[in-house]
């Protein structure tokens, strides 16, 4: 008969097969970085056209509610004229919707007491309106709440005295366009 051999196979230790999985580990998570940073992109906001601002860096505490208020108020007059099937008299958005900054109220003589009129347009076959504000108060500015086909558009002017004619070419009459941010 035959006896079988007994081989005894020393362990490698802990310490050895820890470090072999801390190895392995540190190597995961360098490759994991490594591809990471190679991927990585810093995103520039895209830059401001020579007529755009960037409201809330350029304008006064005072002028920023007003461009807040006219951008919660071009929300819902697209809404509104696009179930009546017209664009709401900056009247009716006074009285009727008490809107701000159409309604006349303490924060509508704090921020200039703009007389809104409204000016309809067609352009390039395309639905436009455009609220213009002329301020009661000569050292405050114009503003001109633009909707084109449905998507607004705020543009401010500083002591320009004439009355906006038409939608297009406000950049060219000195209007600049505010936008929240660069987008």
């Amino acid at each position: 008969m035959k006896t079988g051999c007994v081989q005894e196979i020393p362990s490698a230790g802990h310490r050895a097969e820890s470090r072999g999985v801390a190895l392995a580990a540190l190597a995961i998570v360098v490759l994991w970085a490594g591809v990471v940073l190679a991927r990585h992109r810093t995103a520039e906001p895209p830059a401001l056209a020579g007529y755009q601002r960037t409201a809330f860096a350029e304008l006064s505490p005072v002028e920023q509610g007003l461009f807040a208020d006219l951008r919660v108020a071009a929300d819902e007059i697209v809404a509104l004229g696009g179930e009546a099937g017209a664009w709401p008299e900056p009247a009716e958005l006074a009285e009727e919707a008490a809107l701000a900054p159409f309604a006349q109220d303490v924060a509508w003589r704090r921020r200039g007491a703009h007389v809104w009129t409204r000016i309809d347009a067609t352009e390039s076959g395309r639905p436009r309106v455009v609220y213009y504000g002329r301020p009661a108060d000569s050292g405050a500015a114009e503003w001109a709440l633009v909707i084109d086909d449905g998507k607004p558009g705020i543009w401010r002017r500083q002591g320009g005295g004439v009355a906006v004619r038409a939608a297009s070419g406000l950049a060219a009459e000195g209007w600049l366009e505010m936008v929240p941010s660069p987008e």
